[in-house]
């Protein structure tokens, strides 16, 4: 199952990703009967638990919500921001290495 991440920006500016742990997942499907998010409200759900403020009622917490969002390019902008990075793309895969021929005589 791949990893679940979420870009959250709060009103304030504050910028986190929310990844969900094993444990995460399990209460998601304990409470909706499916395995990953699909709309803001479960998005929103899951993220507000992965961050570990599930003690905020979740209508109060949406509302300190500028953004929200799962998709790997907002999550790799989010991830960019908070390492100072310039890029919201992965680093490139370097080519491999030239073959090398023993030369046996």
């Amino acid at each position: 199952m791949p990893r679940v991440e979420i870009a959250v920006v709060r009103n304030d500016g504050q910028t986190q990703i929310a990844t969900a742990k094993p444990r995460h997942i399990v209460k998601f499907c304990d409470e909706f009967g499916h395995d990953s998010p699909e709309n803001y409200r479960e998005m929103s759900w899951l993220a507000r638990h992965c961050l570990g403020e599930e003690d905020v009622p979740l209508n109060e917490w949406i509302e300190r919500l500028e953004d929200i969002d799962a998709s790997p390019k907002a999550v790799g902008e989010a991830r960019a921001k908070l390492t100072g990075s310039r890029s919201a793309d992965p680093p490139p895969t370097p080519a491999p290495a030239p073959a090398t021929h023993g030369g046996g005589a």
